[in-house]
């Protein structure tokens, strides 16, 4: 039987970034390959994945430095008589409000809209996605005389969060 010999290239497998910890205070990622058949096994190279990259200290993962994230509080209030309660100058850093309207009817501002009729028996809720760590950029109420409004807020000691 006749055959042909030659050599199979075998494609690298995944390239994986990693980090190096010099130990004193710097971590370089770079890119590892991972390579099969080709002593020690991979190749590391510059995040560019060209240019070669030499460890000098402890390989591991890259972890984001972890930011610490500020506490979040609760808010319960009740209001029975006229007010004009800014939440958001009330709570700095608020993440999330629902406003209950127990009676009479009213006025809710917002980023987008202004003085918008909320009637009793309606409860509206405001929040945001901690991913962002954003806070609500506007929300306050003007209730009037006779109305009666529960407001509950989750809200950070500041807007960063």
């Amino acid at each position: 039987m006749a055959g042909t010999v030659g050599s199979v290239s075998t494609p690298d497998l995944d390239a994986f970034v990693l980090c190096d910890d010099d130990g004193a205070g710097t971590v370089t990622p770079f890119l590892r390959r991972y390579t099969p058949g080709v002593a020690p096994g991979y190749v590391d190279t510059a995040l560019d994945g060209t240019t070669p990259y030499t460890v000098t200290g402890t390989v591991g993962t890259c972890a984001p430095n972890p930011t610490p994230d500020a506490e979040v509080s609760t808010a319960l209030h009740r209001y029975t008589a006229a007010a004009t309660p800014d939440l958001k100058a009330l709570y700095p850093g608020l993440q999330s409000a629902t406003v209950t309207v127990l009676a009479g009817t009213v006025a809710v501002t917002t980023t987008g809209a202004a003085d918008q009729p909320v009637p009793a028996g309606v409860a509206l809720t405001w929040s945001t996605n901690d991913g962002d760590d954003s806070s609500l950029s506007a929300l306050s109420l003007n209730i009037p005389a006779g109305a009666d409004v529960l407001v509950s807020a989750t809200y950070k000691a500041s807007a960063a969060g």
